[in-house]
């Protein structure tokens, strides 16, 4: 039998060239358009993502593009105030934050974010009822516009077919095309999508949703992931949990790792190493923060 004849037979005979590498892209019309619409934004002195006011990540990542971004670290290493941090800095810049917290509470993580504009009290202090409330009141009042743009959700519920649903929503209500998605943290949202418990496949399936999500609505998706216990405060791929789904899945992969001296004695400032360790967009990189657990705020 010959080759060609056994092809056909195969249902490998296909006409090659550029409209067969597409096939799953669409026209090549379209494509270009991408690729155009990034580029009219870098022309513009924007970023080809959102720009998150951290400059390594600016600099190296062009800010977080759409795709999975997955932010990872032991507990108490600042995951959840970073995510804070990039989504008010995105909602200042015009774009919506859908926020889905499934650890911490969505009221607190609400205080959070006031008390970043009521610049004399802490978070810590208004959950315990020793700061002055009527100041974070007055500083959400000045800033409603910009805190409107985030929102964050609490119910547990959530099914991932929703949130497409609510991307749309979102961007024809607030006639705004640039919005950005939160998962706080991956393997909790996994756990509660799971039912016949076989949480490596839930994982799984949840990395392929969010993927499909952030390609069908063309937004950035930062999920938070927890590490495994042997690999805890280490910037390795290795030590994520379920490893291998978010490993192969995500675009981009950021460490947050303690200085162990500095955790330890310093309750006011720690420094924090920002590792990148895979970048779809640009080069690995490294960085050190300043982490101000009181304030709920990372300097570089």
């Amino acid at each position: 039998m010959s080759i060609e004849k056994e092809s056909k037979n195969i249902n490998f005979q296909r006409p090659y060239g550029v409209p067969a590498l597409l096939e799953g892209i669409g026209e090549l019309d379209g494509l270009f358009s991408k690729v155009e619409r990034s580029r009219h934004r870098i022309a513009n002195g924007l970023l080809a993502g959102i720009r998150t006011g951290i400059t390594s990540i600016d600099a190296h990542m062009s800010g977080l593009q759409n795709g999975l971004h997955i932010l990872a670290a032991e507990p108490a290493a600042g995951k959840t105030t970073l995510a804070l941090q990039l989504a008010l800095k995105a909602a200042q810049d015009g774009a919506v934050v859908l926020y889905f917290a499934l650890d911490e509470t969505a009221d607190r993580l609400a205080i959070k974010l006031a008390t970043r504009y009521a610049i004399t009290e802490r978070h810590s202090d208004i959950m315990s009822g020793k700061g002055d409330l009527e100041k974070v009141r007055e500083a959400v009042l000045n800033n409603r516009e910009i805190l409107d743009r985030i929102r964050i959700y609490g119910d547990s519920k959530i099914e991932t077919a929703h949130i497409g649903l609510m991307i749309q929503e979102l961007k024809e209500i607030k006639q705004c095309n640039e919005v950005f998605l939160i998962i706080d943290f991956i393997q909790s949202m996994a756990a509660r999508l799971t039912k016949a418990g076989d949480f490596r496949m839930a994982v799984t399936n949840l990395v392929g949703d969010l993927r499909d999500i952030s390609r069908n609505h063309q937004v950035p998706i930062l999920a938070i992931s927890a590490q495994n216990r042997g690999g805890s405060n280490e910037a390795k791929m290795s030590s994520l949990r379920e490893s291998s789904d978010l490993e192969y899945g995500a675009d981009t992969i950021l460490f947050l790792t303690n200085d162990k001296e500095d955790f330890l004695n310093s309750s006011e400032k720690r420094t924090v190493k920002l590792s990148c360790v895979k970048n779809r967009y640009g080069a690995l990189f490294e960085s050190d923060l300043n982490f101000l657990p009181a304030r709920g705020v990372f300097t570089e």
